[in-house]
């Protein structure tokens, strides 16, 4: 029981040394080197595609948009098909794709994102993104009936009853 806990401990140090220079004191450069040293150390452990993603997250802060896409891409291929940092990666190679003003590619990545994931709060999210992404392209009318798409979707169903159920 303690190997998890420490497991969970040494991945939170990790995650938050990187965000740290990061976010802090503005040291992406050295954030980047400290996860690339992490994921050489750690390259068999679980939580290694987490440090991937943030990785991938600390060049997206860094507007490094190649580099993000880069680095979710490679999330996707070693940990696919499924789980929460491939999600992530996904929806945010998307942000990335959007922020090069490649806004078909991201459509494209937000469309697998929700036709491989059930999570109701990705898919919300992609849906809005890819409306968002719609109306930067000037397809307006695509914009409104994605937005209209999240409004009577299952998962809007879904959310009114869980909270009716809190009521």
């Amino acid at each position: 029981e303690s190997e998890p806990l420490v497991r969970k401990k040494l991945q939170e140090a990790i995650m938050e040394k990187g965000r740290t220079l990061l976010e802090f004191l503005g040291r992406g450069e050295e954030a980047i080197a400290f996860y690339d040293e992490a994921i050489a150390r750690f390259t068999n452990a679980d939580f290694v595609a987490n440090i991937l993603w943030n990785k991938g997250n600390a060049f997206l802060r860094m507007a490094r948009y190649e580099d993000a896409i880069a680095a979710y891409d490679n999330v996707v291929a070693r940990f696919g098909p499924e789980g929460e940092d491939v999600t992530s990666s996904l929806f945010n190679k998307a942000v990335a794709l959007g922020s090069l003003g490649r806004g078909e590619e991201a459509i494209v990545v937000y469309d697998e994102l929700i036709a491989r994931f059930s999570n109701a709060g990705w898919i919300h999210s992609a849906l809005l993104n890819k409306a968002g992404m719609f109306t930067k392209l000037g397809r307006v009318e695509e914009a409104v009936a994605a937005y209209g798409g999240i409004i009577t979707s299952e998962y809007s169903t879904t959310y009114q009853v869980e909270e009716a159920k809190k009521a």
